[in-house]
């Protein structure tokens, strides 16, 4: 994984850096992306792109490290490369229906995007194989996770969100913010890096991608001291504990009823998952200190009984009289995207084209529905919608994807390798889990973050992975 000794390796240096600058950036807008913010990360990961494919240039081994997942996304992108000519060849012609155009046109955008998306994957494979890289990287999600718990919480527990927008603080301009006021020193702080209004949705699941890698450091650390029995650094055990338990209880107050669902199923995976893996009184220990620790901080500082009250509203939802429900809204949006489907189902309407064409396809009665006009509200029907046939070889990408990544948690030895890929797959599922019911995998953030973990994943997990030289004992179980 290292360029030319001496000249180049700066280069990689600085690349692996700027990775981890691009991952900081998309946690600290929480989901919400302002054009600002939108254009720097854009602008970054493509810089980053240039520099994997450079680092990929000069390490042979990544070329032959073959993944079936992402070789259905590449099938992916070439039907939408395929669509893009097709458009390309019509609009030359010059003989579409002047109502054409605009699809045509969004068949002519589609693959930048998701190439944009391939691209992500591959800079999470290439640049985190290191030992060193994957340490660095859980460190940085964990405590960017927990910088924005810790911004959450104190207003939370004032009670300063409203059921779908965290409100935050009142800032000395008279305006409402995520973040402590003092952040927000300068006016570019705000367009480029820091968001102000958050979305309890996006905001919780961003927290969640930060938790399970610090709830694995907690497990690595206390399963070492426990199996090996070697001595540990209780500031860095004291720390992982506090990131978990303030970044679980973030999740919990931020009364996101999807994400809070979500979460308990992304827990008990990642619970049996570690037991079914290392089935021994030591690990039962670890791992019933880890929910002691979880719970402890839910139970000492959270609402619990309004997350349940919240909680216990969602079989109010399917009362027929619930028709402005959150699950009304998601079964018309889901409507109206298998209706587009139905009428565009080879080559779609489109990427963006659910948006331009939803209202058409609306049931009557429900045009004073709060329904974003944008987003069906599921991830996956959005895609069948305006990527027609092509949106199969995604879902076989996310399917072989899952089956792949379980199959080679089952296998690896090493326990640094099993519970950083496992604590980064776990809140990708939690993610794809919740973009069922909610346009989370919409944003270009909360996407563009699963997409690095699923290549980093996949990378710690890879034969390629290497725990370097002088760093202890690669086996440890936990």
């Amino acid at each position: 994984m290292t360029l030319v000794k001496g000249v180049a390796d700066p280069l990689e240096k600085t690349a692996k850096l700027l990775a981890i600058l691009f991952i900081t950036l998309l946690f600290l807008s929480a989901g919400a992306d302002a054009p600002g913010q939108f254009y720097l990360k854009l602008g970054l990961g493509f810089v980053l792109l240039i520099l994997g494919l450079a680092i990929a240039h000069s390490d042979h081994g990544i070329y032959s490290t073959k993944s079936s997942s992402l070789i259905l996304f590449l099938c992916f992108v070439g039907f939408l490369f395929l669509r893009f000519l097709l458009a390309l060849l019509i609009l030359l012609a010059g003989q579409s229906p002047a109502r054409e155009i605009p699809m045509l046109l969004r068949f002519l955008s589609a693959p930048l995007g998701w190439s944009y998306a391939l691209g992500l994957m591959a800079i999470g494979f290439v640049f985190f194989r290191l030992r060193k890289d994957v340490h660095r990287l859980l460190w940085a999600v964990s405590s960017l996770g927990f910088f924005l718990a810790i911004n959450a919480v104190p207003r939370l527990l004032m009670g300063g969100a409203t059921k779908e927008i965290v409100t935050g603080y009142l800032g000395p301009e008279g305006r409402m913010a995520f973040f402590f006021p003092i952040f927000y020193f300068r006016p570019w702080v705000e367009e480029l890096i820091l968001s102000r209004a958050i979305h309890s949705n996006f905001a919780g699941d961003v927290i969640a991608l930060g938790f399970f890698p610090s709830l694995g450091g907690f497990l690595y650390l206390l399963g070492r001291s426990f199996e090996s029995k070697q001595s540990v650094k209780i500031i860095l055990l004291s720390l992982f504990a506090l990131f978990a338990g303030t970044m679980a209880l973030a999740v919990t107050l931020l009364f996101s009823r999807g994400t809070i669902i979500c979460f308990a199923l992304a827990l008990l995976i990642y619970t049996v998952g570690i037991l079914l893996k290392y089935p021994s009184n030591a690990r039962f220990t670890a791992v019933g200190l880890a929910l002691a620790l979880v719970f402890g901080f839910v139970f000492w500082g959270g609402n619990v009984p309004g997350m349940l009250n919240e909680l216990w509203t969602v079989p109010k939802e399917f009362q027929p009289e619930g028709g402005g429900s959150s699950l009304a809204i998601s079964l018309e949006g889901g409507r109206r995207a298998w209706a587009i489907y139905q009428d565009f189902p080879i080559l779609g309407a489109g990427t963006g084209g659910y948006g331009a064409l939803a209202l058409k396809y609306a049931t009557a009665g429900t045009d004073k529905m709060a329904l974003p006009d944008f987003t069906a509200m599921s991830h996956y029907l959005q895609l069948l919608a305006e990527e027609g046939a092509g949106a199969l070889f995604y879902f076989l990408f996310l399917l072989v994807y899952i089956v792949g990544t379980i199959r080679r948690l089952v296998r690896v030895h090493s326990g640094l390798q099993f519970l950083a890929g496992f604590s980064l797959f776990v809140p990708v599922v939690m993610i794809l889990l919740h973009a069922s019911i909610h346009h989370l995998m919409e944003g270009f953030s909360v996407s563009s973050l699963v997409y690095l973990y699923i290549g980093a994943s996949l990378g710690i997990l890879s034969q390629g992975f290497s725990h370097g030289r002088h760093h202890g004992h690669p086996h440890v179980s936990l």
